[in-house]
């Protein structure tokens, strides 16, 4: 059975391409599909860009993937205690053996993180590294 959004599907790879442009992504479900401009001879192969809320029934939770808990991932001391607020925030449990903690991280955009007191550019880079060396990605 598939998922419901791209957000926590495995073949998401958010776009990251600024403040504003948070919610779409590259959906890696199959091959890169030819793009042909129809006003010049360029073409070019591409994924589909989808939105992080949309679905199509074929993807693939998170959860499929090798587990992964918020220990491994082996963060700074400043960016686990902003990810521990933003869990506070949000009303979530934040159990460092847990592979769902690292999921429900995975819900949440970089300017989520950004926003948080003492969380910078810095920390997000760490967070963003730590969660794609074990192949998750932010949303």
């Amino acid at each position: 059975m598939g998922i419901r959004y791209c957000s926590v599907c495995q073949y998401y790879e958010p776009l990251g391409l600024g403040k504003d442009d948070s919610k779409h992504g590259f959906c890696h479900r199959y091959p890169p599909f030819q793009i042909i401009h129809a006003n010049t001879p360029t073409e070019r192969y591409d994924q589909p860009i989808v939105e992080s809320d949309d679905w199509c029934g074929e993807g693939e939770s998170l959860a499929s993937k090798p587990q992964c808990t918020l220990k491994q991932l082996d963060l700074s001391v400043r960016a686990r205690r902003g990810i521990r607020r933003l869990f506070s925030d949000r009303g979530w449990e934040m159990k460092d053996n847990s592979n769902e903690t690292v999921l429900q991280l995975c819900t949440v955009t970089g300017n989520d993180l950004l926003q948080l007191k003492n969380f910078g550019p810095v920390s997000l880079e760490e967070v963003k590294y730590k969660l794609e060396q074990n192949g998750y990605n932010l949303s």
